[in-house]
Parts: C-alpha cells; structure tokens; sequence
C-alpha cells in the first residue's frame, strides 16, 4: 500500500528516548476525514519522513532511498523492542535481563515447535 501524502505539520516537540531513538512530534491542522484515515493508517507502522517548509514537489522526492551508517542490526531492534515492551509493562530496569532472558527462552522455544512441525 502506497500511503504517500502531503499534509501541512509544524514539528512541535523533538526529544531522545533511553535507547538512543529520536522522537519527532508534528502537529498537524484539523484536515479530512480521508486524510485522518490515511494517518491512522500510519500507526505502529515503519517508513520514511521527508520534511519541507514548503509543499513537496515531485522532483524533492528522492529517486532512491539512502543506506544509513551505522543502522541497527535486527538483534539490536529486537534488544530495544523488548526493553520497551518491559517498560510498558511497569519493569524495573535492574530486572531487565533477567526478563528478556525468560522472553528470548520463549521465542526459541515457540520455533522449535515451528521446526518439529516439519520433522
């Protein structure tokens, strides 16, 4: 689904997070409602920003998209999911390990009953 739309925002709050992570904070005006269904379309999902101060033209758009130095390997991003999925759920820091541990347990042991299916 290509969910590629321009709505006028102004960048209101820029803060980082424990894990290193930047969060941006937009603001947009009150718009319509298929627009509103296009931004909560968005939720939870992955992409990229492209931000002007000026409408976006077709040829401001890049042809293809950049590699980032130093971009989280997937281990990583598995390590920081479960750190905040643990402080969501009221963790203590200092039980983090042992927590992520008990976690990682759980997963190898859901893909080896995944594995034993093709046995």
């Amino acid at each position: 689904m290509n969910s590629l739309f321009q709505i006028p925002a102004a960048c209101s709050k820029i803060s980082t997070l424990s894990d290193g992570t930047v969060r941006i904070q937009f603001d947009c005006q009150e718009t319509a409602p298929e627009e509103m269904t296009k931004i909560f379309a968005l939720k939870t999902q992955q992409g990229w920003l492209l931000f002007n101060s000026i409408p976006i033209q077709e040829t401001d758009l890049p042809k293809e998209l950049p590699e980032f130095d130093g971009q989280k390997s997937t281990s990583e991003r598995l390590y920081n999911t479960l750190y905040i999925l643990h402080q969501k759920m009221g963790g203590k820091n200092a039980e983090f390990d042992i927590w992520r541990k008990k976690q990682m347990e759980i997963i190898i042991e859901r893909i080896k009953g995944q594995i034993e299916k093709f046995t």
